[in-house]
């Protein structure tokens, strides 16, 4: 399969063809490096979860395909894990939003970029551990989770 055109965007409305489009690009391999933003990562998320419809699941598949992808990149010298602490933050923020919309994930406050340093310290973050597995937050817990960070 040809790579997509690299003007290409990620799709922001949830249109069905475009979306598919898109994920196929993504699970393929060919999605354009430069594609693969925050909000592509999250269009990835919304998007295997509403497949799936849980949380737990989609994180494992997530982490397998980012992984998949990020092997596909020829350019890099040494290829890109995936942080396993944010990909696992973003799809339980999605599934505590219950969203009925891809807009609805695109605009939470708890999707941004910067959302998970609400939680997390920069060093946590720029941890070896938290791009390996799940760490807990060390400054404030999820608000989707009661009681202690769990």
């Amino acid at each position: 399969m040809d790579r997509m055109p690299a003007t290409r965007s990620a799709p922001r409305n949830g249109c069905d063809h475009q979306l598919e489009e898109f994920l196929a690009a993504f699970r393929d391999g060919t999605l354009p490096r430069e594609v693969w933003t925050h909000e592509a990562h999250l269009i990835v998320a919304w998007a295997t979860l509403r497949e799936l419809g849980d949380a737990e699941a989609t994180c494992a598949l997530l982490i397998e395909q980012i992984r998949a992808y990020n092997r596909c990149d020829t350019t890099a010298a040494t290829p890109v894990d995936c942080h396993q602490t944010l990909t696992r933050y973003y799809v339980l923020a999605i599934d505590a939003l219950q969203p009925s919309t891809l807009s609805d994930v695109l605009l939470a406050r708890t999707c941004s970029r910067q959302a998970p340093q609400r939680h997390w310290s920069p060093r946590v973050l720029a941890s070896t551990e938290a791009r390996a597995g799940w760490v807990e937050p060390d400054r404030a817990p999820l608000p989707w989770v009661e009681g202690p960070a769990r």
